[in-house]
């Protein structure tokens, strides 16, 4: 059935196509065969189109902050960034911000406009020919032949804007200076500015400081508002850039493998950053894998080693498979027993033949080598932070002399008898010891709650009571987090196995 549109003059039909917006244009051309052979959309189409769905409520939630401003960073687990998607301009794809890198989230240039600024309501570049608008190496030769790559008028404002504005924000804006920033003033004004003071320029010399940082902030705040995202059509996904220039980053043989920052994301354990989606979930053939998390997740960083408010997700290349992947999906030195430097001497071994997990596997023996490693990970994992709360009993808190001695002042029934020699905290110890030593240390805040121990109070100045409930449990869930890595090393391989590649969009 022939369009309304189709029925046109040709003349008039590339004059709508050039008012379309780039989801409208895409649509128009998959609407006929006949469309299709008249509109001919290039790959920059199809980018334009990408650019703007990303803009649309739905992807956007409003997820955008300001590096100018020195806006601090937002919340990343948050609902609101978990539901928004940001467009790799080279696989064409809608992402997580856990698949780019930081400045493409935050610069200016690749940065998500704000919803309802002039780049959300851009129209399309589609012209009746066979080339559309380019982004590319090519259309930069150009400009530059055409000498029009000079920066615009309104990033010399901008340069001109922060710098001021920070000056004033440090506190460093002295009053000899005022009549240097008067003269740019001056300047700014001839580029365009439309932030000046009310008064007048005539009124600069007496503005205070703090006037100086509102105005220079408005002037970011407009310019940021007109021009966010410019050059999102560059913005690179961690699995493009990494295949684009991984081979260009790679430096001396100590760093074959450069890898890539997206972003800082809480985990309550180590276990749940090192091996996501296995907590509390059984295997496919009804085991269990790892027991439900502790509670008080918030307060596990305080205790343990290698946990941390924040975790930087890095990702890298793998040089067998050549697929960008999590670091969590090679052995790494920080967390493996098997470190990537020799032993004996520290000699750095060929770091070309570390390869990923599911390379591994594909070798002879390697499913075998891969499920022992990962086991060690695991119980690697759990032994430190089993050693820190046990450090954490007999270090951080300072346990009482009487303690071991069992010279209590206080007899009640359950109180504790006879001497008790403290285990070493470097090594594991058994449930019972730890239990005892639990039972003691309780005994001994009860007593000093009835203001016994006067001598040993001053030890807890500026130290958190202990929770001795809270530490037995933890360091309950921990062994028996490690009990069921060593008694199911296959689940870890298949849990290993099955995330190929998903660890450049997934969380958990």
């Amino acid at each position: 059935m022939t369009s309304a549109l189709e029925s046109l003059p040709v003349e008039i039909q590339w004059k709508i196509f050039g008012l379309l917006d780039p989801i409208g244009l895409i649509a128009a051309s998959q609407t006929s065969k006949t469309l299709r052979e008249q509109i001919r959309p290039q790959r920059c189409h199809f980018q334009e189109r990408l650019l703007a769905v990303e803009c649309l409520l739905e992807y956007h939630a409003g997820c955008t902050f300001s590096t100018a401003k020195n806006t601090p960073s937002p919340w990343w687990t948050s609902p609101e960034w978990d539901q928004a998607r940001f467009a790799c301009g080279a696989c064409l794809k809608l992402r997580r911000h856990t698949s780019f890198q930081h400045k493409y989230i935050a610069q200016l240039r690749f940065k998500k406009p704000y919803l309802g600024s002039p780049p959300t309501l851009m129209r399309t570049s589609w012209t009746p020919s066979n080339r559309g608008k380019s982004w590319g190496r090519a259309q930069w030769q150009r400009d530059k032949q055409n000498d029009a790559l000079a920066p615009p008028l309104w990033k010399k404002r901008l340069r001109w804007a922060t710098g001021v504005w920070l000056a004033a924000y440090n506190l460093a804006y002295r009053e000899d200076r005022r009549q240097t920033h008067l003269e740019s003033v001056l300047t700014l004004t001839e580029l365009g500015s439309h932030a000046m003071p009310e008064q007048g320029i005539e009124a600069w010399p007496e503005i205070t400081t703090s006037d100086i940082g509102e105005v220079m902030q408005k002037e970011i705040a407009r310019i940021e508002y007109q021009y966010a995202g410019y050059d999102r059509a560059q913005r690179l996904c961690n699995s493009c850039y990494l295949t684009k220039h991984g081979s260009k980053d790679a430096g001396p043989p100590t760093n074959l493998f450069s890898e890539l920052k997206s972003r800082k994301l809480p985990y309550a354990t180590a276990i749940e950053r090192w091996f996501p989606g296995l907590i509390g979930r059984g295997a496919s053939d009804g085991s269990s894998i790892f027991p439900d998390g502790p509670r008080h997740r918030r307060r596990i960083s305080r205790l343990t080693i290698g946990t941390s408010a924040t975790w930087d997700l890095k990702h890298k290349l793998c040089q067998m498979c050549h697929i960008p992947k999590e670091i969590r999906s090679f052995a790494h030195s920080s967390v493996d027993v098997r470190s990537l430097n020799s032993p004996a001497g520290g000699e750095i071994v060929d770091r070309t033949h570390v390869t990923c997990h599911q390379c591994i596997a594909k070798e002879e023996g390697g499913r075998e080598q891969l499920s022992e490693l990962l086991r060690e990970r695991a119980l690697n994992i759990c032994e430190r932070d089993m050693l820190k709360l046990q450090s954490t009993l007999c270090v951080v808190y300072k346990p009482p002399l009487a303690l071991s001695t069992g010279e209590f002042p206080l007899m009640e029934e359950d109180a504790p008898v006879g001497p008790y020699q403290i285990p070493a905290y470097d090594q594991i110890w058994s449930l019972d010891e730890l239990e005892e030593m639990v039972r003691r240390y309780r005994y001994c805040l009860h007593l000093r709650e009835k203001d016994f121990f006067t001598d040993w109070l001053p030890r807890f100045a500026g130290i958190e009571k202990p929770d001795m409930d809270w530490i037995l449990e933890l360091w309950k869930w921990f062994r028996d987090t490690a009990n069921m890595a060593r008694e199911h090393p296959h689940v870890l391989l298949d849990w290993a196995l099955s995330r190929h590649g998903a660890e450049l969009d997934d969380v958990a």
